[in-house]
């Protein structure tokens, strides 16, 4: 059997404009449910644009969430609404990044509203932004990390230890991480990212259980026009 370490190419023609990623979402080991996300590349005069939207599913017990989540970004600016159905019962959770780095965040049921504005010290990333290739390095840097969750507006805080060499393996394909791990007193998330900062894998502790969160398949490389071409590397399992 052979594992396939992907390709990079240098050429500008080879970035795909659009990413679609599936997820599988299991708790202790048992499948509960998927998430699907669909990103988009568009020119803008800083940079890139990226749109994003999130479809998932998942039940656990008694309890089905039904969540869309959208979100655009640039190098500059961020925002992202977010609707959540859990057994019926809808919230609404938008957040829009404001210029020095702090989060204006709005909650509805449709009956009360909150508004919350969370400082830049307390939030360095939303549970969106690992999903944004433009957004996820955020994760570099050791030391107090905050994870807004668009799914609920809450914050979950941590330390975030410096990035360890990984690798992840969909079906017969080996996938080199960076690995991430912020620990609190309640337990430890993790996150897996690849050379483009696209995000294989996430255990992370959200509505009161640690949900795992894995890409199906390899995603479509999106290489950075100055990298170098690197050649497809056969690799025997034996020899890892």
């Amino acid at each position: 059997m052979f594992l396939l370490l992907a390709a990079l190419s240098h050429a500008a023609d080879a970035l795909p404009d659009r990413l679609n990623l599936r997820y599988d979402l299991s708790v202790a080991g048992k499948t509960v449910g998927w998430r699907e996300v669909d990103l988009r590349f568009l020119p803008h005069p800083a940079g890139e644009r990226r749109i994003i939207q999130i479809y998932t599913e998942l039940s656990v017990g008694p309890d089905a969430w039904k969540i869309r989540a959208s979100g655009v970004s640039t190098p500059s600016s961020a925002s992202f609404t977010c609707t959540v159905d859990h057994n019926g019962d809808l919230e609404q959770i938008q957040g829009v990044l404001q210029p020095g780095g702090a989060w204006q965040v709005s909650r509805t049921d449709g009956r009360d509203l909150e508004q919350k504005t969370i400082p830049r010290a307390d939030a360095r990333l939303s549970s969106l932004d690992l999903h944004d290739p433009g957004r996820s390095w955020r994760l570099d840097g050791a030391g107090p990390v905050g994870l807004l969750l668009v799914e609920t507006g809450q914050i979950l805080s941590g330390t975030l230890s410096e990035p360890s060499d990984a690798t992840i393996t969909l079906g017969d394909v080996l996938i080199p991480t960076r690995h991430y791990t912020a620990s609190d007193a309640t337990g430890t998330a993790s996150f897996d990212l690849d050379v483009n900062n696209i995000l294989v894998r996430s255990e992370i502790s959200w509505i009161g259980i640690k949900l795992v969160s894995t890409l199906q398949d390899p995603p479509q490389l999106r290489v950075i026009q100055e990298m170098e071409r690197m050649e497809i590397v056969p690799i025997k399992v034996q020899d890892l």
